[in-house]
């Protein structure tokens, strides 16, 4: 059983002392700025970190909104269904914040990050060119 914690703007300096590979006050405020409707949950298995969500480019048209997912598996916590675990979670916010389609995109090259998007029920979109990478878009609507 996963627990979700919700990093705020109040809280996000004490997320700072878990052992991250990562630092999580580098991701907030690069992407907070990027993004000012981020929202991100700290992924833990009992008292362990093991990852991160994240929601963002929330895009809202026609009473319908869509948004960018993310999930962030720390190594050693992949492929062991976390993803999918986290998902469901994910779905339940979205629902609560009136977002009907979730986006997650990927480099290509991440066949790891394509086969979890399949396996968690995304539908493949389209490629796009992003900084010289080819990325692949998938799409779910719940």
């Amino acid at each position: 059983m996963l627990t979700l914690l919700e990093v705020t703007a109040d809280n996000y300096e004490a997320f700072r002392k878990i052992n991250l590979d990562w630092d999580i006050s580098e991701s907030y405020t690069e992407y907070r700025d990027a993004w000012p409707d981020l929202k991100e949950w700290i992924i833990l298995k009992g008292k362990r970190n093991i990852g991160i969500l994240i929601f963002h480019e929330i895009k809202k048209r026609n009473n319908k909104a869509s948004c960018e997912v993310g999930i962030y598996l720390k190594k050693g916590w992949r492929r062991k269904g976390y993803a999918q675990e986290s998902l469901v979670y994910l779905e339940e916010k979205a629902k609560e914040l009136n977002i009907h389609t979730l986006n997650w995109s990927t480099e290509e090259t991440n066949i790891a990050s394509n086969k979890s998007a399949i396996k968690c029920g995304f539908k493949f979109k389209k490629s796009f060119i992003k900084e010289d990478e080819t990325w692949n878009m998938y799409s779910k609507r719940i």
